[in-house]
């Protein structure tokens, strides 16, 4: 239960950042962000000992996973819709 607070604090967080930012900034923060998130992953990966190929099995829609779709949202998500 944690998670909750700090998912709040992270779209608070974000609000912040990009409060007054141009469309380029965006699109720059959601790539910067794609860039962390698959590298999180992927140290926690090689400290579990799958290293790379088990992040790429991650991204494998034929196995069930889904993880590639929130990844790439995160990079849409942070384009603004107006």
């Amino acid at each position: 239960m944690a998670i909750i607070p700090l998912a709040i604090l992270n779209g608070g967080l974000r609000e912040y950042v990009l409060t007054g930012c141009r469309k380029s900034d965006y699109v720059s923060f959601g790539i910067i962000r794609f860039i962390l998130i698959n590298a999180f992953d992927l140290m926690a990966y090689l400290r579990d000992g799958s290293g790379f190929s088990g992040l790429l099995h991650s991204y494998d829609f034929r196995t069930g996973n889904t993880w590639i779709l929130l990844v790439l949202t995160t990079v849409g998500g942070a384009i603004p819709c107006c």
